[in-house]
């Protein structure tokens, strides 16, 4: 691909399922590629998250929604930035420029984060051959999704009594902005896209639980198991209302999007799903987004406590209980 544009690949996954992990061992392999090194830089979709002043802007202005109290949900990043970096990124490979990618502390002002000044910006110099770009809610598509992207906001469906909670409402309406600069255009940026799925999105309660009890046990800052379940809870309305979608949208004939997709439709994609283990499955197994049982059944409370972890406090896998039942979960926990 010498002196072609950069290769951008998209991955999602849910929180705790090991993407950063797997673009860092991606970066690695392709620089050690013997066919030839390939400069592969990854990026994450965490990195572009508002200012803190500019969330706390967000946060008063929807002041009534749990959802976006602080960063997490679409509607919380900075997607002009996000495009214009991925932009840069995929052009260096022809004209080798200096391309900066910002870094966002989480740790700063007691957790609720902020943008890392300028000068600590990763810097990316000369060709990059791959762009792998990660997060939790990329390919994440509004209800509204089969709406012309260019409807202006009067003129777009009302997709209240689509969403799983009336919360989702401004998350819905970030995931709709097809201005240039939005969450569709960052889609359109996409040559490919990895998936790595998940049996039951309820398994972020114990992944989190996990990573954050190996803190406590290193005498690291770290949030209970009580934190645990609050900070999941508000981003199960989002992997309720979206996940399935992106799921389905896979056409694994052919190892690439249907054609009806919402993102990479007909572009080359891979879907494969992993265990509580992180380990992959074999294609066909546990496939699908959550059970088929009718919320609040004792089937369907098994599989989501079971998700949630079986070693994980009780405390959190009922909070994953309620979580999936027939309630909205952020009307739960509001």
């Amino acid at each position: 691909r010498a002196g072609e544009d950069a290769l951008v690949v998209g991955m999602q996954c849910v929180q705790g399922g090991g993407k950063t992990s797997l673009v860092e061992a991606l970066e690695v392999l392709f620089d050690a590629d013997p066919a030839g090194a390939r400069v592969c830089v990854g990026a994450s979709i965490d990195d572009f998250y508002l200012p803190r002043a500019e969330l706390d802007v967000v946060a008063a202005e929807h002041a009534a929604n749990p959802l976006l109290q602080v960063r997490g949900l679409p509607g919380t990043h900075d997607m002009r930035l996000c495009v214009g970096t991925v932009r840069s990124l995929r052009s260096a490979a022809r004209d080798g420029a200096c391309v900066r990618v910002p870094r966002f502390d989480k740790t700063a002002f007691g957790g609720r984060g902020d943008r890392r000044p300028l000068s600590e910006w990763r810097e990316v110099r000369g060709a990059v051959d791959i762009v792998l770009i990660e997060g939790w809610c990329l390919g994440f598509t509004s209800a509204a999704s089969m709406a012309p992207a260019s409807a202006p906001a009067p003129l777009a469906p009302d997709v209240s009594a689509a969403l799983a909670s009336p919360y989702l409402q401004p998350v819905d309406a970030a995931l709709r902005d097809g201005s240039d600069g939005g969450f569709l255009s960052l889609y359109s940026e996409l040559d490919a896209l990895l998936v790595v799925r998940v049996g039951h999105p309820a398994a972020v309660y114990g992944w989190r639980e996990e990573a954050e009890a190996a803190a406590r046990a290193a005498g690291r800052g770290a949030m209970s198991a009580e934190e645990v379940g609050r900070f999941c809870d508000r981003y199960m309305p989002a992997y309720r209302q979206y996940l399935a979608a992106l799921y389905e949208g896979y056409d694994s004939a052919r190892g690439e999007g249907r054609e009806d997709a919402a993102v990479c439709p007909r572009r080359p994609q891979l879907q494969f799903t992993v265990d509580a283990k992180r380990a992959p499955l074999a294609e066909g197994s546990a496939a699908s987004v959550h059970s088929a049982a009718a919320p609040g059944s004792a089937t369907a409370k098994r599989a989501v406590r079971a998700a949630a972890g079986l070693d994980a406090p009780a405390s959190l896998r009922e909070r994953a209980e309620r979580a999936f039942s027939a309630a909205s979960a952020a009307d739960d926990s509001a």
